[in-house]
């Protein structure tokens, strides 16, 4: 069986490879994620 520290790390590598853009982001609307695909569909560097 995996441990947290594993399921976080999986979902992280997923997050971080997937070729679609993933966000996360709270409900007053800040942003606090984006993968790199994300950034590079937004013409984005980094967040703002």
């Amino acid at each position: 069986m995996r441990g947290p520290e594993q399921e976080l790390a999986i979902l992280q590598a997923l997050m971080e490879h997937s070729p679609d853009l993933i966000s996360l982001s709270e409900f007053s609307g800040m942003v606090r994620y984006i993968n790199p695909a994300g950034l590079e569909l937004l013409g984005l560097s980094a967040l703002p």
